[in-house]
């Protein structure tokens, strides 16, 4: 979810759960995992590719910065987003994109033509299939494929950028992405100094070259079919960054343009999920924060939306009138004596906004300084 309010990326997991937020300020800054939002149910852990880019946007704020350059050229130009995204709370404060993995193979319907001539028996030049030219011949002697993808110019593409796969002897399974390349359309005129990121512009010096294949259907059965098709699509895998609301389109010089697209599904059960809040502050309030209430502690579970689930007028902030807010205040509580880490806990409670005059008004001191999150209870216009 990039966020436009506060330049920052907010990473949920696929099934919409919050994990991380990474933001600019004088630096890149880094939420812990889950907060504010305290874990209280475990997760297994398959999100290894998406900490590996979260540690190189924290690790180099040039990353970041790059990030943050790319993603906001293709907001620029990407197409409004469809109605059925506005139902969604965090559809007031940013637009989602996704990391997904896709994969593109060329398949031949039919054999490769042959040379049946008893004049002109010499063999062409170039051949389709590997099999036909022997498995020793040189690249050069096989006839390969650029592929295309996504186009800046039209805006119902969804390609933001897209990673090459590594090596297969250099792949792990927690890191198979090389991310310090990303191919797109966008924020490539301008080189952030000390980035680690390399952001190349899309064009036809580096178009990924697809290698024609055939499956035999009368020699290979159902299992073998689909094998052959999963092992050609593991040779052309990429990581990218995609709106999930438009395909990734592909375009080649022999074949009508293929869109690769998200299953609506997919996305629709995630944002459904997800929570939409911004980090806001320091600002200054005239009166201080109730203390913690561990029966108000913030968890993945608590139901914002009941009212017995925040401290009412917890805080004075002037109200907005577009939404329903709640503060997020944070907590650094004492460890537990029974605790293996002697670490102190940041929890967060939330707090229901009271609402204070926007004209200034000298009150007396002492003033309290509080930095939170805003976080989006619900819209005020709503179906229910």
């Amino acid at each position: 979810m990039y966020n436009y309010l506060d330049k920052a990326v907010q990473f949920f997991l696929e099934d919409g759960t919050f994990y991380q937020e990474v933001r600019m300020g004088e630096r890149a800054v880094q939420s812990k995992q889950w907060l504010p939002f305290k874990k209280t149910v475990e997760v297994e852990k398959k999100n290894n590719q998406l900490d590996r880019l979260i540690y190189h946007a924290v690790e180099d704020e040039g990353y970041l910065e790059s990030m943050l350059l790319m993603i906001a050229g293709a907001m620029e130009s990407a197409a409004v987003a469809p109605d059925a995204y506005g139902q969604f709370l965090n559809s007031i404060i940013g637009r989602p994109l996704a990391l997904i993995n896709m994969g593109w193979s060329l398949e031949l319907g039919t054999p490769e033509n042959t040379n049946h001539s008893t004049v002109n028996t010499n063999p062409p030049l170039r051949h389709l299939l590997r099999s036909s030219a022997g498995d020793k011949a040189a690249d050069d002697k096989l006839y390969t494929f650029p592929l295309k993808m996504g186009d800046e110019h039209r805006a119902y593409d969804g390609l933001v950028g897209y990673f090459m796969t590594r090596d297969p002897k250099d792949q792990k399974p927690d890191d198979y992405l090389d991310l310090s390349t990303c191919y797109t359309y966008f924020g490539t005129k301008k080189k952030v100094l000390g980035s680690k990121l390399n952001l190349v512009k899309i064009d036809k010096t580096n178009y990924p070259l697809l290698d024609p294949f055939y499956i035999d259907p009368i020699t290979t059965d159902a299992a073998g079919m689909e094998n052959k098709h999963n092992e050609m699509l593991s040779q052309r895998t990429y990581g990218a960054i995609v709106d999930p609301f438009r395909p990734v389109h592909g375009y080649t010089s022999i074949l009508p343009i293929e869109p690769l697209k998200i299953p609506e599904w997919t996305w629709q059960e995630a944002l459904a999920k997800m929570t939409a809040f911004f980090h806001f502050g320091p600002l200054n309030v005239t009166k201080d924060v109730p203390d913690f209430k561990r029966d108000f502690l913030l968890t993945e579970e608590t139901d914002i939306k009941k009212d017995k689930s925040t401290i009412p007028n917890g805080i004075r902030l002037p109200q907005m009138g577009t939404a329903d807010w709640v503060w997020l205040q944070p907590y650094s509580l004492p460890p537990k004596e029974n605790a293996q880490e002697k670490k102190e806990e940041t929890c967060f409670m939330p707090l229901g906004i009271a609402g204070a005059e926007t004209a200034a008004k000298l009150e007396e001191g002492p003033y309290t300084s509080v930095e939170g999150y805003l976080l989006l209870r619900q819209p005020l216009v709503r179906a229910d």
